[in-house]
């Protein structure tokens, strides 16, 4: 890892922020908030951490522990300090022909610290995660349907498509106590399979004959849960499986 190209992409996350925090959010800017996904995924394959709503946290520009806090305070109260020192310095610099020098200063310090703090939290997270051994993917699936854990975050873990159906397996199929954590496990493989692949970019299509294709398609794919799903799309589609 880069430590200044890391630093740097997070320069540009804040300012992207900035931005979709100016626009109203990422509904009212879609293409900003493409380019911060795609920032994000960047940064966070810098760090080899998987993008899970957990470590999405870490990129919150505001202090999250004890420490960061004292951190804060300890730089406002040296800027309050210097706030009559940096008046008369405007008034040189201004005469001087540089205007806006101070505000400048004092903003990018500020800047900077956060960039630092979210790059520590970065670091130390990669750093403990690349320390644990890998669970299996039995063992991921358990403590999700345990916890309840987002299945958006478990199967980021995994390595599996984090698609509706997917999602649909381990919030509906797993976590209401259909089937097993082994056959969950099946269906997710078999789901990653390039003609079940195809199957589904049809089943996702706007146009209702690649609908009914897509869905012809798989009910003769051998995944075992299709059928439940397509009732499920067309009664219940609008049920939150995060």
């Amino acid at each position: 890892m880069n430590t200044d190209d890391a630093k740097s992409q997070i320069h540009i996350l804040l300012d992207l922020q900035a931005e979709l925090n100016n626009y109203g959010g990422a509904e009212e800017a879609p293409a900003i908030w493409g380019d911060y996904v795609t920032q994000r995924s960047l940064l966070f394959k810098q760090f080899g951490l998987p993008e899970t709503s957990v470590n999405f946290k870490l990129l919150d520009p505001l202090p999250m522990t004890n420490i960061e806090v004292r951190g804060i305070n300890l730089s406002a109260l040296f800027d309050n300090q210097r706030t009559g020192e940096f008046h008369q310095l405007k008034d040189i610099l201004t005469q001087a022909g540089i205007i806006g020098f101070t505000e400048d200063q004092k903003y990018d310090h500020k800047k900077e610290l956060i960039v630092n703090r979210i790059f520590d939290r970065l670091y130390l997270r990669a750093k403990n995660l690349h320390k644990l051994p890998r669970p299996s993917l039995m063992e991921i699936l358990e403590f999700g349907k345990e916890e309840k854990v987002s299945a958006a975050d478990l199967l980021i873990l995994m390595g599996f498509f984090n698609e509706p159906y997917q999602r649909f397996l381990i919030n509906i199929i797993l976590y209401r106590g259909y089937t097993t954590t082994v056959e969950v496990r099946r269906e997710l493989i078999r789901a990653q399979d390039l003609t079940n692949v195809w199957g589904f970019v049809e089943l996702y299509s706007n146009f209702l004959w690649e609908k009914r294709m897509g869905a012809d398609s798989l009910r003769m794919s051998g995944l075992r849960f299709i059928d439940s799903y397509l009732w499920w799309e067309n009664n219940c589609f609008n049920e939150i499986i995060i």
